[in-house]
């Protein structure tokens, strides 16, 4: 046979999870004097029967005095209920009972305090009253509700008129009110100044508190007073306009309690007991003291952020100054450097160097002389030698298969008795261009590889003086090298002579590892 899951609910069973309606020993009755009545119902009069909806008792008391003491019997408040309670008009005395207001909104059933003292006293043990909403009519309505019994469970709505039509407490105990329950949800106003506690503890032993408050209470939103009370614990939402935290729960005896709750006039959760005083749960870091290391932006931080020492495996402030102290803002040890004109790091002294740091190769990068340039390559140069007579002088090695992008020479000691050059791999012994006259050609002649191997340098224009510009002519990149062995360029002269050619070539590798050094 399964298992069968039992349960209780509030108003029957439930058995493997199929909810029974179970027939209660008490008896339930209505109250509505609402001008809308049930269908097939008549007006509410005490003189109805009160045992259905359709034939309603006019006020809640009349319906007390039908019910019997721990018989567990209900009163059921129809929506539409308005009921104005007098001092004596409303008494739970009877143990065990059971008051349920029905309907939400404007339709809940509404207890109108219309007299200072004006009250709901609560003297029948374990009496529950819930979905109710008692609203003030008069200003300084002295109590709403005072619970003189035990076991009481209470789950409630209250409200203001206006700032000038108040209670001065919404719910008070007095000492016999041991095993409260009471949970309120109370709508004041912030400019009010008739409240001074919406809900008073006196002597209570065992309570739990759940408030939603908004409105202004001068002395507190929950107050332990004149008699000491024991194991009271709060809970809930505060909006207190007469002062943020420290008005929320107070103890003004020798209570044992404690509080948790948000606050939020503060915005802030907040927590608190007979042993640690009401306090904020998480601290500000807004506030610029020496208690906060995030501090606030300011240039003269409260917290003694000097102290701090550079520890790279240490707290956050101790790494952050760390990296302070390593990389330090515009610093001759900080060569990143900061947005200005006179960066204090000495990056004038860097180097341009394509194998180098970050810095160094982008300074290679910002100087196309200086080793490397984004559109060209790679720049090698090397001094031609006239001197040797007919025959070779040995340019450039080439390691590997690249692309040789430029080419050019320029006289720098002008040239005497040789009478032409040209540029071969002379390796493989092949020309690159056909043989160019050079007779005593000035300082500042410049010639050009063009790329074609049938043409003289220049492309045919007889050199020129400080210029490169071909009127005809251009540039077709040539393919040197291989991936077996060196290539060597070299400049081949019919004759010996004097002066100087200064040779500037420009590369990119078309393998791995493929370079071009000047040749020794």
């Amino acid at each position: 046979m399964a298992k069968s899951h039992f349960s209780r609910f509030k108003d029957g069973v439930q058995v493997s999870g199929v909810s029974m309606n179970v027939h209660q020993k008490g008896k339930v009755f209505y109250v509505c004097n609402s001008s809308t009545v049930a269908p097939l119902g008549i007006g509410a009069s005490d003189g109805n029967s009160g045992l259905t909806p359709e034939h309603p008792l006019s006020t809640i008391d009349a319906a007390i005095n039908l019910c019997t003491a721990s018989r567990g019997d209900k009163i059921v408040v129809l929506p539409g209920h308005v009921e104005t309670v007098t001092a004596t008009s409303i008494v739970p005395d009877v143990a065990g009972l059971h008051i349920i207001g029905v309907g939400e909104g404007a339709l809940k059933p509404t207890l109108n305090f219309a007299a200072t003292d004006s009250i709901l006293t609560v003297t029948g043990a374990n009496t529950t009253i819930e979905g109710l909403r008692l609203v003030a009519t008069i200003d300084s309505v002295v109590v709403g509700v005072s619970v003189e019994a035990a076991g009481v469970t209470l789950d409630l709505e209250s409200a203001d008129t206006s700032a000038a039509i108040e209670f001065i407490s919404v719910v008070k105990t007095t000492t016999a009110g041991d095993n409260l329950k009471l949970k309120l949800r109370h709508r004041g106003f912030a400019a009010g100044d008739a409240m001074t506690r919406c809900v008073a503890l006196v002597g209570v032993i065992d309570a739990i508190v759940e408030v939603d408050f908004f409105g202004i209470a001068s002395t507190a939103v929950v107050d332990m007073r004149t008699t000491a009370c024991a194991n009271i614990k709060v809970v809930g939402e505060f909006y207190n306009e007469s002062a943020a935290l420290t008005k929320n729960v107070t103890n003004n005896t020798t209570a044992t309690w404690s509080v948790e709750g948000f606050d939020k006039k503060a915005a802030r959760a907040f927590a608190g007991s007979d042993d640690e005083a009401v306090h904020y749960v998480t601290p500000t870091l807004t506030l610029d003291t020496t208690g906060n290391p995030i501090g606030v932006d300011d240039a003269d931080n409260a917290f003694a952020s000097t102290n701090v020492v550079a520890n790279r495996d240490g707290s956050v402030l101790e790494r952050l100054e760390h990296i302070l102290d390593v990389i330090l803002d515009d610093e001759t040890s900080n060569l990143i450097g900061v947005d200005d004109a006179d960066n204090a790091a000495t990056t004038s002294n860097v180097v341009a160097n394509k194998d180098g740091s970050i810095v160094e190769r982008l300074e290679a990068l910002m100087d196309p002389l200086g080793g490397y340039d984004p559109i060209l390559g790679f720049r090698v140069t090397k001094t031609g030698n006239l001197a040797d007579g007919a025959g070779t002088d040995n340019l450039f090695t080439v390691t590997g298969r690249c692309l040789i992008t430029h080419l050019s020479g320029e006289v720098t000691v002008q040239l005497a008795t040789t009478n032409d050059i040209k540029i071969s791999n002379s390796t493989d012994s092949t020309d690159l261009c056909a043989a160019t006259t050079i007779v005593n050609d000035v300082v500042g002649t410049m010639y050009h590889l063009d790329g074609v191997k049938a043409a003289v340098l220049n492309a045919g224009i007889a050199p020129v003086v400080g210029s490169t510009s071909l009127a005809n002519g251009g540039y077709q990149p040539i393919i040197v090298g291989a991936t077996q062995n060196a290539k060597t360029l070299a400049m081949v002269s019919n004759a010996a002579g004097t002066g100087t050619i200064d040779w500037v070539l420009y590369y990119k590798p078309l393998v791995a590892s493929a370079t071009v050094t000047a040749a020794a």
